[in-house]
Order: C-alpha cells, then sequence, then structure tokens
C-alpha cells in the first residue's frame, strides 16, 4: 500500500507539471487554427479523482457550439475537434475513413490483454484482423448460438423463481444482479463454450472477476484516466486499466478456452474457433502489434477474447439493466410488448425466428437506447492532415475527433421532444422522416461494434422472456434509482430492485 500512495503521488505531481505547461504550450491552439475553441468543463481534479470521466462534460461542450458546424478543446494537452454537424461527422467516420482509421493512442508497455486487441489495432492489422473474425458474428451464426441464449435464459427465470415472494405473490428481484448474471452466462456459454453455472454458483470466481469490469471503484477510474489521458505515464508506471489478478485470470481462462476447442476437433467456424486457428496458424492473417513486432499469435487469440468478453458482458448487462427498468416504468409500453410476445410466440418457447418478428421490441430497445447510450462518444484519431470539407479548415494530423453520441439522441433539432421515451419514433413510418445519422449507438462506419447482431438478440431474448412470464412493476424506492451515466454509459444503482409477478 506504502508503494501505492508513493506511485499515486509521483503521478500527481508529474501530471500537475505537465498540466501546467500544457496550458502554457496550447493558449490559442484552435484560435490560431482559425477554429472556434471550447473551454473543458472537466477539471484535473475530477478526472484523476473519479468524479468525471473524459467525457462528462461533452453535453455541455456540444452545447457551447450553438450553431457551429465543429470547435476545438484541449483535453489536458491532447487537442479534440468536436464535430456536431452530422453530415460532416459521416463524411469523417465513414467516406475518409483512411484518414480516420484509429483510435486514440494508448501505452505501449502497459497490459497487451488489451492495448493488442481489435478495438486498439491500427492500420492494414485492424483491416485484417476485422475481417478475419467477422463471420464469427454473421446473423447466421448468432441463429447457431441461440439454444446457448436460449439456457441461460431458462436459467434466468429459474433463478427468479427461487427468490422468496412478497405478501403479495411477487419476486422483488435486484436488476443489477439478475441482469450480470445472464449477460456473463450468456458470453461464457456461447462465446467460448464454458460451463459456467452463474444462477446457481453462489462463488463464481468468473463473475467475480467479470463484477469488476463492471463495479469501477476510485483506483480504477483513476487508472483508466492516465491510461487514456497521459499514456506516456502509464507506460512509465506500467499501469493497466485492469486490475494483474483479473487480468492473469482472463488471459488463463481463455487461454484454456481456446486450447480446449483445439483439442475437440469441432469443425464449427465460430468465434471460438477462429481464434483457435488464429492462434495455431491455420487462420491466413498477417498481424502486428503497436509496436510493430509481430506476437505470439496466442496472445493476439487470448487479446481478441477477452476485449470480446469485456465489451459484450458490461455493455449488455448495463442495456439489460435499464430496459428493464423502462419496462417497470412504462407499464403501458410494458403490455404492448407482452402483446406482441403473446401473439408471436403464443404457448411455443421462444425460438430465433420469434426474435426477428419482434418489431416493437426492438423499438422500445432502440429507444432505451437512444436516451441512455452505451457509448456516449465516438472518437477517432486523424492519422493524415485533413482539409474539412466546405471549408478553409484543415484538421491536423493527431488530432482526436469526437461526436456526443448522446448530445446527437437528445438534440431537439432530430428529435421531437427529445427527453420523452417513446418507442414509436422507430417504426417505419416515423424512421423514413428521420435523420437516419442521428442514431448511433454503436458506433458509425467500418470501426462500428463488431458484435451488434449478438447483443441485440441477447437482449431481446432476455426481455421477451421477462414480459412473457412476469409482469414487472416498480417498488417503493425504484424512483430513487433513476439509470446514471458511468465510466462506460449508463446503468442502474446496484440497489435497484423491482418487482415480478408471476403470470398465471
Amino acid at each position: 500500500m506504502d508503494n501505492l500512495i508513493i506511485i499515486l503521488a509521483l503521478i500527481l505531481i508529474f501530471v500537475y507539471l505537465i498540466k501546467r505547461w500544457f496550458l502554457s504550450s496550447y493558449t490559442g491552439y484552435w484560435t490560431k487554427l482559425g477554429i472556434i475553441s471550447i473551454k473543458n468543463k472537466v477539471s484535473l481534479f475530477d478526472l484523476l479523482t473519479g468524479k468525471k470521466s473524459n467525457n462528462d462534460g461533452d453535453m455541455q461542450h456540444y452545447t457551447a457550439l450553438g450553431q457551429e458546424r465543429y470547435g476545438g478543446l484541449m483535453e489536458f494537452g491532447i487537442p479534440l475537434l468536436l464535430v456536431k454537424d452530422l453530415s460532416l461527422a459521416r463524411t469523417i467516420f465513414i467516406k475518409d475513413f483512411h484518414h480516420f482509421s484509429e483510435r486514440r493512442d494508448v501505452p505501449n508497455s502497459s497490459d497487451t490483454l488489451i492495448t493488442d486487441s481489435l478495438f486498439f489495432m491500427r492500420g492494414q492489422s485492424w483491416k485484417n484482423m476485422r475481417t478475419f473474425l467477422s463471420p464469427g458474428f454473421t446473423s447466421g451464426m448468432v441463429r447457431k448460438k441461440f439454444p446457448h441464449f436460449a439456457r441461460s435464459a431458462t436459467n434466468l427465470q429459474n433463478w427468479m423463481n427461487t427468490h422468496q415472494k412478497t405478501s403479495s405473490g411477487e419476486y422483488e428481484i435486484p436488476v443489477s444482479d439478475a441482469m450480470r448474471k445472464y449477460a456473463v452466462e450468456v458470453i461464457g456459454a456461447a462465446a467460448f463454450g464454458l460451463n459456467l453455472n452463474i444462477f446457481s454458483d453462489k462463488n463464481s470466481k468468473f463473475l467475480e472477476m467479470a463484477d469488476r469490469i463492471e463495479n469501477i471503484n476510485v483506483w480504477q477510474k483513476f487508472k483508466f484516466a492516465i491510461f487514456q489521458t497521459f499514456p506516456r505515464f502509464a507506460d512509465l508506471f506500467k499501469i493497466s486499466p485492469l486490475d494483474s489478478d483479473m487480468s492473469k485470470y482472463f488471459r488463463n481462462v481463455l487461454a484454456s478456452a481456446i486450447e480446449a476447442r483445439e483439442l475437440s476437433s469441432c469443425g464449427e467456424k465460430d468465434f471460438l474457433q477462429l481464434l483457435v486457428d488464429l492462434k495455431t496458424g491455420t487462420g491466413k492473417i498477417e498481424v502486428q502489434a503497436k509496436q510493430g513486432d509481430h506476437k505470439s499469435r496466442e496472445d493476439l487469440a487470448v487479446s481478441q477474447a477477452c476485449l470480446f468478453l469485456i465489451a459484450g458482458f458490461d455493455t449488455v448487462a448495463n442495456n439489460l439493466m435499464v430496459s428493464t427498468y423502462m419496462l417497470a416504468t412504462y407499464p403501458e409500453l410494458q403490455q404492448k410488448v407482452r402483446e406482441e410476445v403473446d401473439r408471436i410466440c403464443g404457448e411455443s418457447e421462444i425460438c430465433y425466428d420469434h426474435i426477428n418478428e419482434m418489431g416493437f421490441l426492438d423499438n422500445f430497445i432502440a429507444e432505451t437506447l437512444r436516451l441512455y447510450p452505451g457509448v456516449p462518444r465516438l472518437e477517432r484519431k486523424c492519422v493524415l492532415d485533413y482539409p474539412i470539407p466546405n471549408s478553409t479548415h484543415v484538421i491536423p494530423k493527431g488530432t482526436i475527433v469526437i461526436v456526443v453520441a448522446e448530445s446527437v439522441h437528445k438534440d431537439a433539432q432530430y428529435w421531437t421532444n427529445p427527453l420523452r421515451f417513446d418507442p414509436d419514433r422507430f417504426n417505419l413510418e416515423n424512421k423514413a422522416i428521420q435523420n437516419n445519422n442521428a442514431y448511433m449507438p454503436f458506433g458509425i462506419g467500418p470501426r462500428n461494434c463488431i458484435g451488434i447482431k449478438f447483443a441485440l438478440v441477447e437482449t431481446k431474448l432476455a426481455l421477451a422472456t421477462l414480459v412473457k412470464h412476469y409482469e414487472i412493476s416498480g417498488t417503493e424506492t425504484t424512483q430513487d434509482y433513476v439509470p446514471v451515466k458511468d465510466l462506460f454509459g449508463y446503468k442502474t444503482h446496484p440497489d435497484l430492485k423491482l418487482r415480478f409477478k408471476p403470470r398465471k
């Protein structure tokens, strides 16, 4: 602990000095380029104490731009260009992707379990890996994996039914606990072939470690702030967003899962088999690490597995928490979802084809993600000087371009009564007249989320199962636990409980 305090003190001192140097060196940076400058609303104290993250001031920055198409700010020495014009954002993220093909720099010597993953890969290595892994996330592959999803949904229901009923015949269920268990079990079984028994194993090590991703403490927020904003310091002090024991645990478990599939000689070309092919060299792919060194194929395979685990668990669990909260909050909409599920499924168990027919449930989830996005900010790094179309300005190489998805999702310019929860915004009639660029819950362009289909089917099945078997309502304290934005998007409070009354 003493060493930790010393390291913390040294980092704070260095960061304070560097901050002062950056402030003096970058005074008027954007003004000199002829671009409107915005004052950063997040202080260094906020960032390093975990009170706020870098993107917590984004909505204020977005508002401060007024009618401007874009504007610049300094994020502790890193120049950011906030793009407000959706047409320009689409051009940058899609049409001119070759100018913006990377994410921001991360530490070279940090935990390679994170830094060598698809999310942080660059250039041709990223393109090769994305192409290589994509077959593992097609609609056809998700259909094949659906039985794993269905078993986890049944396990969720059975687990809920083990709780003590209230005097009125309802179960009071901690929503965060339920959705974390479901999301972990689905991804463990469907992606990695792991029989985790999450709902029956009260001392699950896998769930304990996954919970650390979900429940980020102040120290982890501090480490992430250094990792994201001051990569050189993260290099110097070997700081990783993951705790060392968590990193070691997942590295071992995922490596074992890949090895087990390798020995089983399974012919199915799913995500896990693709990782085996990557490890063994059966899959022809040329990938290099950030430093340019060729990496162990096994390390690369485990890095991709860890990325999918972390991204898939956290975002899906959070979306399920918030979606279930919204079902309880809007009983009339819950009834519409239930009527749709009953009409499509009848007395049958929910199958993959049923899920694809549930249009109103689709709209309900889309509206939840609009108001409570899992990724409030989208980022890309400018890799070549970029003349902005219809402008005399040039975006310098190295600039981080951001789009504030949350602000766009709540902008009255694109959405009528934007803060009202209304799934009908996404019906066919309304979608035909909306700006399609104003909805971006899974990112924009070639570097969008690779697991969209997996996540949506997993989410739809859980919600359809809940409304099919229960009437969901709040408790006396539900209104005290509205969804809140954390480091990686919106989630519900861990103490939130909802009532689930079994349907007759």
